[in-house]
Parts: C-alpha cells; sequence; structure tokens
C-alpha cells in the first residue's frame, strides 16, 4: 500500500494492466510441438549419405604412457575409411583419447577398434582426494597435486575467532557427480573445401567454434557450429569436448562427413564432472548473529 501525499492516507496499489500480453498469461514453448511430438531435429539425428561413423580407443589405465600405437591391423579392415593416433606422451585418466578410427558403419568401427595395439607402461596412481593430498603422492599434472587458487583473505581469522562468543568448525565431503543427459553427447562434422561445419549437442555453440578454431589451427570465420535442440547438458555440454576434434580431424582424413555419438558408459568416463569437495569450515559469531570470522 502507498500512502497519498496529499492526505497521508493508505491507497490502494493500482490494478494490472490489462493490456499486458506475456505477464500473467500461459505462453507455449514455440519449439514444444516439435519436441512431444519427435519432430525437433537432434545431433542424434543428423544423416548425411555417404556418412562415416567414429568410435575412439580409449585408455584402460588412470596413469600411463604411450609406449607405442599401431594402427596397421584396423586400417586394413574392410570398410574402415580412416584411423588416427590421437594422443602421444602420458595418458592422465581411465579413458582418455587415444586413437580413433571412421567407418562405413557403427559396427566395423567398433571391430576395428579392437585390432589397435597398443603399448602402455602403467605407472602409479591414487584414487582419493586424501591420498592424492599426501606427501609425495604421484603427481597428475606437472604441478603439485594440492596448489593456492583464487586465495582472498580480509581482516583477521584468528582475532575474529578470539573475540567470538561462538565457535563452530566442521568439515563437509561430496562427492563426484557426473552428468547424464537424455541424450548423450555426439558430433557431426562435415568439411566443404576449408569451411568446417559441425553439429553438436551443446549449450554453448561459440564456445565450441572458438574452441575448434584453436584446435585446428584455423581462424573461426572457417568453423560454423550448428546446434538447434540440445538432450540436456547440465554443464557439461558448455564447452569443446574432445571427440569432436576427433570426429573434425576424421572427416578432413576421409573427405566425408563423420559422426561420432558416446556410449553412455562413456558419458560417464570422458566428458567432465562436479569434482568431488571436502571443505573444512571455521566461523566465529557474537551471540546476537554477529558474524567476526569466517574461514574456508
Amino acid at each position: 500500500m502507498a500512502k497519498d501525499q496529499g492526505t497521508g492516507q493508505k491507497t490502494p496499489p493500482e490494478a494490472p494492466k490489462s493490456d499486458f500480453k506475456i505477464i500473467g498469461t500461459s505462453v507455449p514453448r514455440v519449439d514444444g510441438e516439435k519436441i512431444v511430438t519427435g519432430k525437433a531435429v537432434y545431433t542424434h539425428d543428423i544423416f548425411f549419405e555417404g556418412m562415416l561413423w567414429g568410435k575412439i580407443l580409449r585408455s584402460p589405465h588412470a596413469c600411463a604412457d604411450i609406449v607405442s600405437v599401431n594402427l596397421d591391423p584396423a586400417k586394413s579392415l574392410p570398410g574402415v575409411k580412416a584411423a588416427l593416433q590421437v594422443k602421444e606422451g602420458r595418458v592422465k585418466y581411465l579413458g582418455e583419447q587415444v586413437a580413433a578410427v571412421a567407418a562405413v558403419d557403427e559396427e566395423t568401427a567398433e571391430e576395428a577398434l579392437k585390432l589397435i595395439r597398443v603399448e602402455y607402461k602403467a605407472l602409479p596412481h591414487t584414487l582419493s582426494l586424501d591420498k592424492a593430498m599426501e606427501q609425495g603422492a604421484p603427481q597428475v599434472h606437472d604441478s603439485p597435486n594440492v596448489e593456492k587458487l583464487n586465495e582472498y583473505s580480509r581482516g583477521s581469522i584468528d582475532k575474529g575467532l578470539s573475540e567470538a562468543e561462538v565457535t563452530l568448525e566442521r568439515t563437509y565431503q561430496t562427492n563426484v557427480e557426473i552428468h547424464h543427459p537424455t541424450e548423450t553427447h555426439g558430433s557431426v562434422a562435415m568439411w566443404e573445401e576449408d569451411q568446417l561445419t559441425v553439429w553438436d549437442s551443446t549449450q554453448g555453440v561459440q564456445s565450441v567454434q572458438v574452441g575448434l578454431a584453436r584446435a585446428l589451427n584455423i581462424p573461426e570465420s572457417k568453423v560454423r557450429v550448428v546446434g538447434h535442440y540440445m538432450g540436456g547438458g547440465f554443464g557439461s555440454k558448455l564447452g569443446l569436448n574432445d571427440y569432436t576434434v576427433v570426429a573434425a580431424r576424421l572427416a578432413k582424413e576421409t573427405g566425408r562427413p563423420v559422426k561420432i555419438l558416446l556410449s553412455r558408459k562413456e558419458n560417464s568416463m570422458c566428458v567432465g564432472n562436479r569434482p568431488s569437495n571436502v571443505m573444512t569450515i571455521k566461523a566465529g559469531a557474537m551471540r546476537d548473529g554477529r558474524l567476526t570470522a569466517f574461514s574456508l
């Protein structure tokens, strides 16, 4: 209720304007009919004449050096049009890309993966946060496993805790969370001379465009990314994924469109996750609720 400036009396609020077209009404989705009737075309639905199917061979080790890769047996399989080594040096997680093939159908591509010969030198690794944080634990990257990033402080935590009437310290832990959209990750790549078009199940066509241009060392103007419909993403489809680069490379190698769709298992292993966390929180406060210190 507002006050009338002349009388000081409260006046009733104005009635809603009757000419509102959107506010207060039920608005149907412009693409709702296509989605519920199955007419919407997702990346999984994309098909071209002469299109090849791409499949990726993934590391069976959490940490290992790649000693050698022999693609010849896969290349000799009838129906296989290309085979590429996509990783050299060290693999750093179970399921990391090592090699890829493109074939006339999914079954042939799967069979070709079995023929690729890879020699690994398995290396020590850890499987938990606690072990990875221990002194002398195997390093995942060239930098220490425990680093201080984006550290921010203001005032004195010790002083604030000493002045507090109530203090609290708790440790909380969350598990790894895997994104599992209904439509698994997938890309279709096609070259027309030096112009690349990718149909991608993505939340960010521009970020995929920029990432592809950098990965392939070509101008962004030469990359077009199409993503009309997407069957869920939850953050895991915000940027470029490795399999999209592989699809583009295989398409370039063969001169034909290449489609790579990840299996449900691959979707669990290879497209990122919300990492686990261990958080210790310290707080100090007065009994009237005023905070004197907070540390995370």
